[in-house]
């Protein structure tokens, strides 16, 4: 029942594809890539990811992301006009 859950993001109570996929896209990672993932998140390498910390890596990966860049510059440009 917990791994339902997990898997049913929008809790419906049925998986649909695209949770489907996610999920076994999930299985197919291997174990290594979730700790070098973990890790950036742990920036201060207590072992646990606060919520700030969280945050601070969502917030680069962000500023980084090409898509993002082009979909604040449009967002920008649109308040400006407006």
């Amino acid at each position: 029942l917990e791994v339902l859950t997990a898997i049913d993001q929008d809790g419906d109570g049925l998986i649909s594809f695209s949770e489907f996929i996610f999920f076994s896209t999930l299985l197919a990672i291997p174990p290594k890539y979730f700790k070098v993932a973990f890790n950036l998140f742990d920036e201060d390498g207590n072992g646990s990811v606060s919520a700030n910390e969280f945050k601070e890596v969502m917030r680069l990966l962000r500023e980084s992301n090409p898509l993002a860049k082009a979909q604040r510059s449009n967002q920008e440009a649109i308040n400006s006009a407006g």
